[in-house]
This record gives structure tokens, C-alpha cells and sequence, in this order.
């Protein structure tokens, strides 16, 4: 303990001692140390000394066993708390940013969800914010200050770039009249064969049933999909014909068709929804994306080909790596992207790269000059925006975060709409832009998924999640887990024979297009050209747990 003393108090000391003092410190400062040195080792001995009593008596060293077991039976039932009370699944085949804190999620679980407020909110706190916003979820926000020179419109108070200069930028664009985004194909449909007890009867596309008929939505043989349109030729066919099975379902006129297809977790296409229209037209006027991304570097994906599979493998340990050769689970020829490694972990080689790059510098590799062209072996990049919203309104999910997305898309913010089935449930949204011929390989997510273009165009091919045995997935605990070991674009039916029975259907997404993707239903997606995508999720359907799990899942 530091004993201070007060100033007059101190016992009177003649300069000349005070002197010879400083002298001695000046001079001899190797037998201070020694001497503070000395004074720690007698400390430390009388440390061990005490210690070693206690060891040589039985009583005391019951009791330090008792607390020992204590603690250590603490810490495993706090272990055992944060882990079935706290933790949030992070699914991470198209979105893989953690939402909520273990900390956060286990004090909501056993305080209540209103207590708990965000980092940010706190300090705005400290700083004499007091307007509070009440969401949906149950959760309080602080309001955040907003910009004095514009309003956005449809924006929320809690979320959101608040900033001066997306302000000025959204108050310039929102004063001009820019053109409509149309549409530039009217796609056909192959017929639909009446007959079996598996396939439903024919329908309209355009001008669906109420409610979904039976077996909805119509499937055709995947490889006959791919035959008449392969994946690596991002042409349009010139028939316009393609086998689309789900409805489309115009905003204005079908909504409450959509909610009832919505409701049944089957999946079906959203077009003319005037906020959808609005943005495209922000995001396909000159200039407007290269002034509101600037100079931040953004989250990119780098693959030598057009392939792009997620992957993961800091989940697997050398010595689970080590487990799974000698169970002989992975075998297989090495792929650069990842996959035909279903069966050898030892030969698999991550698919992508991850880098940051600018929007300028991501458009001059997507946006190539005219009469120049990329083929499917040649390098491709893939763009990636995430906004955290209420997860974390500071924008802390992800470095260089967009939080102007939930100004952008406010068809997507935490609110229940069509598109938002659960508010609370929302890990924010996510943005990808495709250059020509990207291809997401086949995989499922393990929740519920709507999809909005923004610009371009994007072929999605989808399964149902029955088909699951028959698109040769690779296996739990693999890097890129939940994605086909088959290359859709060349089928190998000797090694993956099951594929040959596999349906499926497509679609042709265009600016202003919104796509349902239920929990566990499979997409392959092709980027026709330079697009724009982005996607939230809202929470989680048990209809399809049970074809997953039958894969090991």
C-alpha cells in the first residue's frame, strides 16, 4: 500500500541531508537494485513458504480441492449455458457474418432482449441522446443523429448512413427523373407434361393458381436443363425458352398470391414492385454506384476460372484432417476449385482467394472494353457489400461496412413485409456483383432468402431439397460442405452416376426481379453479364430439415 502524505505535514529535512540523499541514489544506484531485488526474493519465499503450509495441512488442502472443483464446474456450466442459450448459428454459404456476439446473445437469453443495447447506443448515451426507437424485434434503439441537409426518404431512425455526403448524393439523385429500368427479355417456358403423381399440373407462370398446386413448382431432368442452355455460355438461347417452374407474381396486382406461396415456404419470383424499380434506377444511372462506394475497399473473391465455391477451413483441425484420411473419407483428384476433393482433404486446395478492392478497381476487371471478352478459364473477381443493420448499426460486422443499404433497399429493412418474415431473425444484407460468367456453384442455405437484382442479369437453377442424395454433395465437416462435388458444367456420371436422376428448373433474373429462396432449397447461379445482387435472410422453416438431414446434415 502507497501511504501519501499531506502537503505541510511532512517531518522538516535539512537541504544538506536532503543532499547527500540524492547523492547516494545518484551515485550507488547498483545497491538500490540489489536491494529491491532482495526485497522481491524475500517476498517470493515467504509466498512459497505460506504455500507449502498449506499443502502439509489436510484440512486446508480438502478446501482448496473444493474450490477448485468449484470454479472449474462454473466454468463448464457456463460453457454448457452460452453454448445451447448463446449461440447464433452464423450460416455462411452466401452470407458469413456473425450477427449477434455470444456475449450479447447470452445476457438477452437470460436477462430479456430489451435490456441489451449496442456499443453505439451507449455512447450516444454518454453524449445526451435520448430519442429512442422501438422495433419490431422488441428491441430499443437510440435514434442516430440525423443529416441536416436531407432527409432520405423511407429511411429508419436507428439505421442507416446518416452522413452529409451520402445525403447530398441521395438528394441530387433523388431530384432527377431517371428512366424506368426495363426489362429486356420475355422469356418462354418449356410445356409442362400432365402426368405423374410427382408432377403437378400444367399452370400458367404468369397467372399462377391462388395457391400452390400440388408438387409445386414444376421440375424437368437437370441434365436436359443443362444440355439446352450449359452453364458456361452466358448467351440468352435465342428461342427465349427456358425451364421455369416457378410463378412470377406482380407486385401490384398478386401480392396476396405471393404471401400464400410465402406462407407455404415454396419459392416463385416478385417483379414491378415500385421500390425494387427505384433503386435499379439510382443503381443504373451514370455514375451514381461510383459515388456512393468511392475509394472503400470492399470484400472480394478472387478465382483463377469462373468457378466460385465457398470454403471454409479453419474449422477443421490438423488432427480431425489427420482422423478423416485414416477413415478414408476423402479421396479424390485435387481440383483447383475445390471440388472431386470429396474424399481427400490431404489433396484439396482452397478455390478462391480473398481480397479488398475498390469498386473502380473491381469494374476494371468486370467491365472490360469493347470487342475484348473473358472466357470460363480466365480470372474472375467477385464484389461483395454487407450493411449490418440492427446487429450492429455502427457497422462493426464487417470492416468498411455499408450501412446506406438499408437506405438503398428499404423493401429490405427490419420490418415485416413480404420480404421480411422475421425481423428479428435479419443478419443484415448482403450485396454481390457479378462480371460475365460467374458461376456460384450448386449449394443450399439453412434459411430462408430473398434475392433482389439491381441491374444485369442472373440465371438461378434450383433444386428442391429432396433432391439432395442425387447432387453428390460433399460431406459435413469438408471446407466447402453443403456445395456439389459435381461439376455442373461437365457432368461426370461415372464417378457421380446419381446426377443423371436429378430435377430441377431455372430462371432468368433481371433488374427489379425479387427471387424467394426457402430454407434448403439448392441454386446454382450464372451471372450473364456485370449485375447487381443482394439478399437478406429472416429467419429459419423446419418443412425441409428432414431430405437435408437425410444427407448428413
Amino acid at each position: 500500500m502507497i501511504q501519501r502524505r499531506a502537503v505541510g505535514l511532512d517531518n522538516p529535512t535539512s537541504s544538506a541531508a536532503t543532499e547527500h540523499q540524492n547523492e547516494n541514489r545518484t551515485v550507488n544506484p547498483t545497491r538500490n537494485r540489489r536491494a529491491r531485488s532482495s526485497g522481491k526474493s524475500r517476498k517470493n519465499g515467504r509466498w512459497l513458504k505460506g504455500f507449502g503450509r498449506i499443502l502439509m495441512d489436510e484440512d486446508s488442502v480438502i478446501t482448496l480441492i473444493r474450490i477448485t472443483s468449484i470454479v472449474i464446474i462454473s466454468g463448464c456450466l457456463i460453457t454448457l449455458a452460452l453454448h445451447f442459450l448463446g449461440t447464433v448459428e452464423v450460416i455462411v454459404g452466401d452470407d458469413d457474418a456473425a450477427v449477434m456476439t455470444w456475449k450479447n446473445s447470452f445476457l438477452v437469453s437470460i436477462l430479456g432482449r430489451d435490456i441489451i443495447k449496442h456499443p453505439l447506443h451507449r455512447d450516444h448515451e454518454n453524449s445526451g441522446q435520448t430519442n429512442i426507437y422501438h422495433a419490431e424485434d422488441g428491441l430499443d434503439f437510440d435514434v442516430l443523429p440525423p443529416s441536416s441537409i436531407y432527409t432520405v426518404p423511407g429511411s429508419m431512425p436507428h439505421i442507416g448512413d446518416k452522413s452529409d455526403a451520402y445525403a447530398r448524393l441521395r438528394k441530387e439523385y433523388d431530384s432527377m427523373d431517371l428512366p424506368k429500368v426495363e426489362q429486356r427479355y420475355k422469356f418462354k417456358t418449356m410445356p409442362m407434361e400432365t402426368g405423374g403423381d410427382e408432377s403437378p399440373a400444367p399452370y400458367d407462370i404468369h397467372n399462377c393458381p391462388e395457391h400452390p398446386p400440388k408438387n409445386y413448382p414444376y421440375a424437368w431432368n437437370l441434365l436436359q436443363l443443362l444440355d439446352h442452355w450449359p452453364p458456361d455460355n452466358v448467351n440468352i438461347p435465342e428461342d427465349l425458352t427456358v425451364f421455369q417452374g416457378l410463378c412470377v407474381f406482380d407486385f401490384e396486382k398478386d401480392y396476396e398470391k405471393a404471401l400464400n406461396y410465402r406462407r407455404m415456404e415454396l419459392p416463385f419470383v416478385v417483379s414491378n414492385d415500385p421500390a425494387v424499380q427505384d433503386t435499379a434506377k439510382r443503381w443504373m444511372a451514370p455514375g451514381f454506384m461510383d459515388r456512393l462506394l468511392g475509394d472503400t475497399k470492399h470484400r472480394t473473391e478472387y478465382s483463377e476460372s469462373n468457378h466460385f465455391m465457398y470454403w471454409n477451413a479453419g474449422g477443421i483441425s490438423k488432427k480431425q484432417q489427420h482422423q478423416l484420411q485414416e477413415k478414408n473419407k476423402f479421396k479424390g483428384d485435387g481440383h483447383p476449385d475445390g471440388r472431386g476433393v470429396d474424399k481427400d482433404i490431404a489433396h484439396w486446395q482452397q478455390p478462391t482467394t480473398m481480397m479488398r478492392m475498390t469498386y473502380q478497381d473491381w469494374l476494371s476487371h468486370a467491365n472490360l472494353t469493347e470487342g475484348e471478352s473473358v472466357g470460363s478459364h480466365d480470372p474472375h473477381y467477385y464484389y461483395r457489400l454487407i450493411g449490418c443493420g440492427e446487429s450492429s448499426p455502427e457497422g462493426r460486422c464487417d470492416k468498411g461496412s455499408s450501412e446506406y443499404l438499408f437506405d438503398e433497399l428499404p423493401f429490405f429493412q427490419p420490418k415485416e413485409s413480404l420480404y421480411i418474415v422475421d425481423p428479428k431473425e435479419q443478419h443484415g444484407i448482403h450485396c454481390r456483383f457479378g462480371m460475365n460468367g460467374v458461376i456460384a456453384e450448386n449449394h443450399f442455405d439453412q434459411s430462408r432468402n430473398f434475392v433482389a437484382l439491381m441491374g444485369g442479369e442472373r440465371r438461378y437453377i434450383l433444386s428442391h431439397p429432396n433432391q439432395c442424395p442425387l447432387l453428390s454433395l460433399l460431406p459435413k465437416g469438408h471446407p466447402s460442405a453443403r456445395h456439389s462435388a459435381v461439376d455442373w458444367c461437365d457432368p461426370d456420371l461415372e464417378k457421380y452416376p446419381e446426377f443423371a436422376q436429378a430435377d430441377g428448373n431455372e430462371v432468368v433474373l433481371q433488374a427489379g426481379d425479387v427471387l424467394y429462396l426457402p430454407t434448403n432449397w439448392f441454386h446454382f447461379i450464372v451471372s450473364l453479364n456485370l449485375n447487381f445482387q443482394c439478399n437478406t435472410r429472416s429467419g429459419t422453416t423446419p418443412d425441409y430439415f428432414k431430405p437435408i438431414r437425410k444427407c448428413g446434415f
